[in-house]
């Protein structure tokens, strides 16, 4: 099992709303099992690391964030010699949003162009 933590700590939530709008119009939540929604985000529950993966590529692709993965041991089979493990991710999108207004440096804004 994969988990995957979508947090904004940020008093003003528009760019997790507009998040939200690009993960249904892409069909992004597809092989979800779950969805819980919390104050300051929401938690996507998935049953292999490999959907979870590709969920957090596709919020790569999208808004600006961080990425904390850990994975924790859930049970051994000392007879089979199998391990469970349970994946999970904590994304932290940035408090930028897209109609902020940002100071940068001469020389940054000059190397951006």
């Amino acid at each position: 099992k994969s988990l995957v933590q979508v947090r904004q700590r940020v008093n003003h939530k528009r760019t997790f709303l507009y998040l939200e709008q690009l993960i249904l119009k892409h069909g992004a939540h597809r092989g979800c099992l779950s969805i819980e929604t919390f104050k300051d985000g929401m938690d996507f529950y998935f049953p292999d690391r490999g959907k979870a993966g590709r969920f957090i590529s596709f919020l790569e692709d999208v808004v600006p964030m961080k990425v904390k993965a850990s994975k924790k041991l859930i049970g051994t089979d000392d007879k089979s010699n199998v391990s469970n493990y349970k994946y999970t991710n904590l994304v932290e999108i940035a408090g930028v949003c897209k109609d902020d207004l940002l100071f940068l440096p001469k020389k940054l804004a000059r190397s951006i162009g």
